[in-house]
């Protein structure tokens, strides 16, 4: 198990020995709003409840109390449910994550490999970025 997927699974996991209703709504909204957030910042609060219901399998409804933290108790089928699929979002964040630093690390190999040992102003490909993905404006 990598240190990262055992920090995500840390994360995911929620200490129930010490909790009351309280702290148990807490953290399932915070669940809520992480999942939110993160998948589309920019989108209006009707489609992020939308999604939350989705992913979690409730209604619109009770997306939106969980969101806004509306009830005293959250009832546990509905607190599995959100902790399952913040589990999923966790996962899924993960694996976005190594994908854009593997693409990363590819872009940056490609500029090594195709500047190696030349000067910036003898070969026209180094100008910042691999000469396939750099294209200028012309103005």
């Amino acid at each position: 198990m990598s240190v990262v997927s055992e920090y995500f699974s840390a994360v995911a996991e929620f200490d129930a020995s010490h909790a009351t209703p309280e702290t148990v709504t807490g953290y399932c909204k915070a669940m809520v709003r992480t999942m939110s957030e993160q998948d589309a910042p920019s989108a209006p609060q009707k489609e992020k409840f939308h999604r939350l219901a989705r992913a979690t399998g409730l209604t619109e409804g009770q997306a939106k109390r969980l969101f806004y933290g509306e009830w005293s108790a959250i009832p546990a089928h509905v607190f599995l449910a959100v902790q399952s699929a913040y589990r999923h979002h966790l996962d899924r964040a993960r694996r976005r994550a190594e994908h854009q630093a593997a693409l990363y690390r590819d872009l940056s190999e490609r500029w090594d490999n195709e500047c190696a040992g030349s000067s910036f102003s003898t070969q026209a490909n180094c100008s910042g970025l691999p000469a396939s993905s750099y294209a200028p404006r012309s103005r």
